[in-house]
């Protein structure tokens, strides 16, 4: 997935522990192969993924 490169910096400072997509692999865990864009344009990070929490965005809400 890509991702800006403030965002990935705010992920790794430990002060954006969320980041919402539309479509994702449902019911099983994955890794993410994070790729910066511009200006850095390149891979970043592997990370292990457990499996997605789907619910409504109250739900969700909830959970942050």
């Amino acid at each position: 997935m890509s991702l800006n490169p403030e965002y990935y910096e705010l992920i790794w400072q430990g002060l954006k522990r969320h980041e919402f997509r539309r479509r994702y692999v449902a019911g099983r865990a994955t890794t993410w192969y994070v790729y910066l864009t511009a200006p850095a344009s390149k891979l970043a990070a592997v990370i292990d993924l457990d499996a997605a929490i789907m619910d409504t965005p109250r739900r969700i809400a909830d959970i942050c």
